[in-house]
């Protein structure tokens, strides 16, 4: 995948961001859940991983809707913040795990074909790219992979269009969209891990 602007941070680098108590998530902005439920047909009870769910308002807000939902994200800090900020016992349908994918092999244990969606939210180009094999295997055969990310700006982490086209290569349909009017945020809509075929 080229076009990626790698910013890639080791879990010592999140461990620190996270342990500053004044860290606070990324905002969700105007509109965006709505957004993402009309582009993806996210529904009550489909099983969604959310991955790099640093503090979990993203993860937590998928919960709320009556998902499925698991976050991961490498650092422990990040971790034990997100159950503390979202407990899950409020959510019930909400789990939070410690998970380096770019290290570890736990997300491996997911049994191929058992996710409904996958998130990465703001997250994509600081991952290894051999993600989204991997994503393709957990996701079902309808499964929808939906990437956030910024386009322009001044921002540590975005994509560049030429990444966007790479991303969307081999699925059975890419599609993206505005999250912002100003257009410096997209949401991407990719569905059918396994092309046409």
């Amino acid at each position: 995948m080229t076009g990626l602007r790698s910013a890639h941070r080791s879990r010592d680098y999140w461990d620190e961001v996270y342990a500053d108590h004044t860290s606070t998530p990324a905002p969700l902005l105007p509109g965006e859940r709505h957004l993402f439920a009309d582009r993806t047909g996210a529904a009550p009870g489909q099983t969604v991983v959310d991955i790099g769910c640093g503090l979990g308002l993203w993860t937590a807000t998928l919960a709320a809707s009556g998902m499925l939902a698991t976050g991961y994200d490498c650092s422990p800090v990040a971790v034990a913040r997100a159950r503390e900020l979202h407990p899950p016992a409020r959510y019930g349908r909400l789990a939070f795990e410690v998970c380096d994918i770019d290290v570890d092999q736990d997300l491996a244990a997911l049994r191929p074909g058992s996710v409904d969606l996958v998130t990465l939210r703001h997250v994509l180009p600081l991952l290894d790219p051999r993600i989204i094999t991997d994503i393709r295997r957990w996701l079902r055969p309808d499964g929808v992979l939906h990437v956030t990310t910024r386009v322009s700006g001044s921002y540590l982490v975005q994509m560049t269009a030429e990444a966007i086209r790479g991303v969307g290569s081999g699925w059975r349909s890419a599609t993206h969209y505005r999250v912002t009017q100003d257009s410096s945020t997209l949401g991407i809509v990719l569905q059918g891990p396994r092309g046409t075929t």
